[in-house]
Protein backbone atom coordinates (compact mmCIF):
# COMPACT_ATOMS: atom_id res chain seq x y z
CA UNK A 1 0.00 0.00 0.00
CA UNK A 2 1.24 3.45 -0.85
CA UNK A 3 1.70 5.93 1.95
CA UNK A 4 0.13 8.22 2.81
CA UNK A 5 -3.26 6.67 2.10
CA UNK A 6 -6.17 8.84 1.01
CA UNK A 7 -7.64 8.57 4.52
CA UNK A 8 -4.35 9.69 6.03
CA UNK A 9 -4.18 12.67 3.68
CA UNK A 10 -7.73 13.70 4.60
CA UNK A 11 -6.91 13.33 8.31
CA UNK A 12 -3.81 15.49 7.79
CA UNK A 13 -5.89 18.20 6.12
CA UNK A 14 -8.31 18.09 9.04
CA UNK A 15 -5.49 18.46 11.57
CA UNK A 16 -3.95 21.33 9.60
CA UNK A 17 -7.24 23.20 9.57
CA UNK A 18 -7.98 22.58 13.25
CA UNK A 19 -4.49 23.01 14.67
CA UNK A 20 -2.88 25.59 12.38
CA UNK A 21 -5.50 27.57 10.49
CA UNK A 22 -8.45 27.82 12.86
CA UNK A 23 -6.49 29.48 15.72
CA UNK A 24 -5.33 32.17 13.27
CA UNK A 25 -8.80 33.04 12.01
CA UNK A 26 -10.38 36.06 13.70
CA UNK A 27 -13.64 36.19 11.77
CA UNK A 28 -16.51 34.06 13.14
CA UNK A 29 -17.54 33.43 9.54
CA UNK A 30 -14.08 32.13 8.60
CA UNK A 31 -14.01 29.98 11.76
CA UNK A 32 -17.39 28.51 10.83
CA UNK A 33 -16.18 27.80 7.29
CA UNK A 34 -13.08 26.07 8.62
CA UNK A 35 -15.03 23.84 11.02
CA UNK A 36 -17.60 23.06 8.31
CA UNK A 37 -14.75 21.99 6.02
CA UNK A 38 -13.40 19.70 8.74
CA UNK A 39 -16.87 18.17 9.05
CA UNK A 40 -17.05 17.61 5.31
CA UNK A 41 -13.63 15.95 5.31
CA UNK A 42 -14.78 13.68 8.15
CA UNK A 43 -17.88 12.77 6.16
CA UNK A 44 -15.80 11.96 3.06
CA UNK A 45 -13.35 9.90 5.09
CA UNK A 46 -16.22 7.79 6.41
CA UNK A 47 -17.51 7.25 2.86
CA UNK A 48 -14.23 5.79 1.63
CA UNK A 49 -14.86 2.39 3.20
CA UNK A 50 -18.52 2.21 2.16
CA UNK A 51 -18.11 3.40 -1.45
CA UNK A 52 -16.94 0.13 -3.08
CA UNK A 53 -19.94 -1.79 -1.71
CA UNK A 54 -22.27 1.04 -2.73
CA UNK A 55 -20.88 1.06 -6.28
CA UNK A 56 -21.12 -2.73 -6.60
CA UNK A 57 -24.72 -2.67 -5.36
CA UNK A 58 -25.64 0.14 -7.72
CA UNK A 59 -24.16 -1.60 -10.77
CA UNK A 60 -25.77 -4.93 -9.88
CA UNK A 61 -29.16 -3.28 -9.35
CA UNK A 62 -28.98 -1.34 -12.61
CA UNK A 63 -28.03 -4.53 -14.42
CA UNK A 64 -30.89 -6.48 -12.85
CA UNK A 65 -33.35 -3.65 -13.53
CA UNK A 66 -32.49 -3.41 -17.21
CA UNK A 67 -32.49 -7.18 -17.57
CA UNK A 68 -36.05 -7.10 -16.16
CA UNK A 69 -37.06 -4.28 -18.50
CA UNK A 70 -35.68 -6.23 -21.46
CA UNK A 71 -38.77 -8.45 -21.42
CA UNK A 72 -40.86 -5.31 -22.07
CA UNK A 73 -38.81 -3.90 -24.97
CA UNK A 74 -41.51 -4.75 -27.51
CA UNK A 75 -44.34 -3.68 -25.20
CA UNK A 76 -46.70 -0.86 -26.06
CA UNK A 77 -45.76 0.72 -22.74
CA UNK A 78 -42.12 1.33 -23.66
CA UNK A 79 -42.84 2.06 -27.31
CA UNK A 80 -45.57 4.55 -26.40
CA UNK A 81 -43.24 6.29 -23.98
CA UNK A 82 -40.49 6.43 -26.61
CA UNK A 83 -38.26 4.28 -24.41
CA UNK A 84 -37.89 1.06 -26.41
CA UNK A 85 -34.53 2.11 -27.90
CA UNK A 86 -33.38 3.44 -24.55
CA UNK A 87 -34.22 0.08 -22.96
CA UNK A 88 -32.31 -1.76 -25.72
CA UNK A 89 -29.22 0.40 -25.23
CA UNK A 90 -29.46 0.01 -21.45
CA UNK A 91 -29.79 -3.78 -21.72
CA UNK A 92 -26.68 -3.89 -23.91
CA UNK A 93 -24.80 -1.58 -21.51
CA UNK A 94 -25.84 -3.74 -18.55
CA UNK A 95 -24.43 -6.82 -20.20
CA UNK A 96 -21.08 -5.38 -21.31
CA UNK A 97 -18.04 -6.67 -19.47
CA UNK A 98 -17.60 -4.61 -17.39
CA UNK A 99 -21.08 -3.03 -17.45
CA UNK A 100 -21.23 0.51 -18.85
CA UNK A 101 -22.44 2.31 -15.74
CA UNK A 102 -22.57 5.72 -17.39
CA UNK A 103 -24.86 4.44 -20.15
CA UNK A 104 -27.05 2.63 -17.62
CA UNK A 105 -27.36 5.74 -15.44
CA UNK A 106 -28.19 7.86 -18.47
CA UNK A 107 -30.91 5.43 -19.53
CA UNK A 108 -32.30 5.33 -15.99
CA UNK A 109 -32.45 9.12 -16.04
CA UNK A 110 -34.60 8.96 -19.19
CA UNK A 111 -36.80 6.29 -17.61
CA UNK A 112 -37.22 8.29 -14.39
CA UNK A 113 -38.08 11.44 -16.36
CA UNK A 114 -40.73 9.52 -18.33
CA UNK A 115 -42.12 8.22 -15.05
CA UNK A 116 -42.35 11.71 -13.55
CA UNK A 117 -43.94 13.07 -16.72
CA UNK A 118 -46.46 10.21 -16.59
CA UNK A 119 -45.38 8.85 -19.97
CA UNK A 120 -44.45 5.54 -18.36
CA UNK A 121 -47.19 3.55 -16.64
CA UNK A 122 -47.62 -0.17 -16.12
CA UNK A 123 -45.15 -2.99 -15.41
CA UNK A 124 -42.18 -0.96 -16.68
CA UNK A 125 -43.08 1.92 -14.39
CA UNK A 126 -43.15 -0.46 -11.42
CA UNK A 127 -39.71 -1.82 -12.33
CA UNK A 128 -38.32 1.74 -12.52
CA UNK A 129 -40.01 2.75 -9.25
CA UNK A 130 -38.52 -0.33 -7.56
CA UNK A 131 -35.04 0.63 -8.72
CA UNK A 132 -35.53 4.21 -7.53
CA UNK A 133 -36.63 3.04 -4.06
CA UNK A 134 -33.60 0.75 -3.77
CA UNK A 135 -31.28 3.48 -5.08
CA UNK A 136 -32.54 5.98 -2.50
CA UNK A 137 -32.14 3.43 0.27
CA UNK A 138 -28.52 2.78 -0.83
CA UNK A 139 -27.91 6.55 -0.82
CA UNK A 140 -29.38 6.88 2.67
CA UNK A 141 -27.22 4.03 3.92
CA UNK A 142 -24.12 5.50 2.30
CA UNK A 143 -24.91 8.95 3.65
CA UNK A 144 -25.31 7.60 7.16
CA UNK A 145 -28.31 9.79 7.90
CA UNK A 146 -26.91 12.84 6.11
CA UNK A 147 -29.41 12.48 3.29
CA UNK A 148 -32.94 13.85 3.87
CA UNK A 149 -35.44 11.19 4.78
CA UNK A 150 -32.83 8.87 6.28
Amino acid sequence: MLRPTLKEMLAGMQRTILESLLPELSSPYAQYQATTTVGMLTFLTNWLDALPAYDAGEIADLRETFNSLHALIDSQELKGAGLAETAKRAFAAANFTPPDRRAMESAMGEMAAALVLKRLAGPGAEIVRGYMRRHLERMRTLGGGMIPGA
